[in-house]
């Protein structure tokens, strides 16, 4: 019996044995994977707050309103001003920009009306304008019945002048379509646009840049003689947004060659305005008080040309400096 005892002990301890060992695996291997998911959990938070670190680097480290093409590292920003140039339409160098049909004025109003781009309040880019505000500033002074106030109140909309339509309006007349007449400014109304650019000096490509941030169509102030007979802003718009959502790929974005017309050469309107093939004036550069020009100039038409030709002449100049030494 002591031997039998001892044999059923001896036979049977391998099996209590592995059986013990694969619960310890088991547990280990429960440990493993809780160990590994642990792992993957803290690499996926550090991963998202990477992210989080690199975006805001990212917009604090580049110009987020530039095209692809004029992002560059603030490090690597040698020099900068901020500019804003008025482009008057009227000038025989700038009426490749009106070609009729293909306004650049209308060509961004009509984008803007189907959503295409979205118009902003200013030229800062941050505050966007309702689609209320920017179709009133469209919108013809005065429209309505032509009436004062007191003859409204007497006549009211009442439009029948007491001939009635015997003898005078015949039924083939009434069904002729009427057609509609816009109650809205044309596009050679709008013969001001003012461009807001950075001017950098690029360290890595040792030029200067001429980085476009806004166009603001402007009503100049003999069209807007109700509004006080000053400039007024039609609405502010993304140069980014719009080059990449509408000069790119469309062909009514186009600047006219007058001088050669044959389809190859004319340009779009995105590389018009990249080569500079229109005439402007710096009417304002950043400054503390944030004034124009013609504010510096005590409102004197004459300086205010001779201040901003000087301006960007010393620009001028300061590139050529900067390769004399």
């Amino acid at each position: 019996m002591p031997f039998c005892i001892y044999t059923n002990i001896y036979v049977f301890n391998p099996i209590s044995k592995l059986y013990n060992e694969s619960i310890v695996m088991n547990i280990i291997k429960s440990k493993i994977l809780i160990c590994l998911l642990l792992i993957s959990m803290v690499a996926i938070s550090a991963n998202t707050q990477a992210q989080e670190f690199y975006n805001q680097d990212l917009a604090q480290s580049y110009n987020t309103q530039s095209v692809a093409s004029k992002q560059v590292h603030n490090a690597y920003k040698f020099y900068q001003k901020t500019l804003w140039f008025q482009i008057d339409f009227t000038e025989k160098q700038n009426h490749a920009l009106m070609a009729r049909g293909n306004e650049l004025p209308t060509i961004i109003i009509e984008a803007a009306k189907n959503g295409i781009i979205r118009p902003y309040q200013s030229d800062a880019l941050k505050m966007r304008m309702d689609n209320e505000t920017f179709s009133n500033n469209l919108l013809l002074p005065g429209e309505g019945s032509g009436l004062t106030p007191e003859e409204e109140a007497i006549f009211g909309n009442n439009q029948n002048d007491g001939w009635g339509n015997d003898g005078w309006v015949t039924d083939e007349w009434e069904d002729d379509e009427v057609t509609e007449i816009s109650d809205e400014f044309f596009a050679k109304d709008f013969s001001l646009m003012r461009v807001k650019e950075d001017l950098f000096f690029d360290k890595t490509r040792g030029r200067m840049i001429h980085d476009i941030q806004s166009l603001e169509i402007i009503l100049p102030a003999e069209k807007n003689i109700e509004g006080g007979g000053i400039d007024k802003t039609i609405a502010v718009f993304s140069y980014k947004e719009i080059v990449n959502n509408l000069f790119r790929g469309n062909p009514e974005a186009t600047w006219y060659n007058a001088h050669n017309s044959a389809a190859n050469n004319h340009r779009n309107l995105e590389e018009a305005l990249e080569l500079r093939l229109f005439a402007a004036n710096i009417v304002k550069y950043d400054n503390p008080n944030e004034d124009f020009i013609i504010d510096m100039s005590g409102n004197d038409e004459r300086n205010k040309i001779l201040k901003a030709m000087q301006y960007e002449a010393d620009l001028i100049a300061y590139e050529s400096h900067l390769w004399e030494n």
